[in-house]
């Protein structure tokens, strides 16, 4: 990947599993990364996707912590990515909340900040970041995280996989809108995950319920890394005739019909 040198790519939701291996992946291939998330540092998002913390340790990394529930943040977020390494060549929308809930216990304030984190912010950030790669002349990539769960819904995520269709949405319009500007946006839409939904613990990709085992015809989750690995391929000259389509890597889930344990 390397015309990624000479990239500027800013990172939302860096204390995640997704993130930060994307984090990792764009360091690997060459590029300047600002990494933004909740927590002190990248360590936490680390230790979720299994990255060794010196992976990060280069001056092509910076950390901003920030929340992207305040709107106002997104500013003074793309402010200090661009004193720090210049213009964003690259944006990629990973913040995210998910959060299991029956859905007759779904309120105004949760709904409300699903949205406000998993869609506006996505928006937003790509609107401040297309305006400066116009303005410098950039020919821009926006990578959007989406979720297989905007294609199959289970009864306790309503909120998290409307909010996901909304992604997809928003990717395939933002493609229209920023194309004449030469600017791609695309998504990712990942599956069933490493990370154990009942601890945090990484687990064998192979190591699948029965549930699961009929789910995911290739038989494994995906890793953090294989995520990564196809984000760095939309930011890449690799893709550079894609625009407003989602890649998923859920394993082959999305041809089956068995969504519901």
């Amino acid at each position: 990947m390397k015309d990624l040198v000479n990239d500027v790519v800013l990172v939302t939701g860096a204390s995640g599993m997704i993130g930060s291996a994307t984090c990792a992946a764009f360091l690997a291939a060459g590029a300047k990364v600002v990494a933004v998330g909740l927590d002190e540092s990248i360590r936490q998002g680390a230790a979720y996707s299994g990255t060794a913390v010196d992976a990060y340790e280069t001056d092509d990394f910076h950390y901003i912590r920030a929340n992207l529930d305040d709107s106002a943040e997104i500013e003074r977020v793309f402010m200090e990515a661009e004193e720090h390494f210049g213009t964003v060549s690259v944006l990629v929308n990973c913040a995210a909340i998910y959060r299991r809930t029956p859905f007759f216990d779904i309120d105004q304030d949760l709904l409300d900040q699903v949205f406000r984190v998993n869609v506006s912010a996505s928006i937003l950030c790509a609107r401040r970041a297309a305006e400066r790669m116009i303005s410098e002349q950039v020919a821009g990539r926006i990578v959007n995280v989406s979720s297989t769960s905007s294609q199959q819904s289970d009864p306790v995520s309503v909120h998290y996989d409307t909010s996901k269709g909304a992604v997809d949405t928003a990717t395939s319009a933002m493609a229209v809108a920023l194309g004449p500007h030469g600017i791609r946006v695309n998504s990712v839409g990942p599956g069933e995950m490493i990370k154990s939904q009942e601890t945090d613990d990484l687990r064998d990709p192979t190591s699948l319920s029965d549930f699961e085992r009929r789910r995911i015809p290739l038989g494994r989750v995906a890793t953090p890394q294989e995520v990564a690995d196809v984000i760095l391929f939309l930011a890449s000259d690799l893709s550079r005739g894609v625009s407003g389509t989602t890649i998923w890597v859920d394993g082959g889930t999305l041809g089956t019909w068995d969504v519901l344990d």
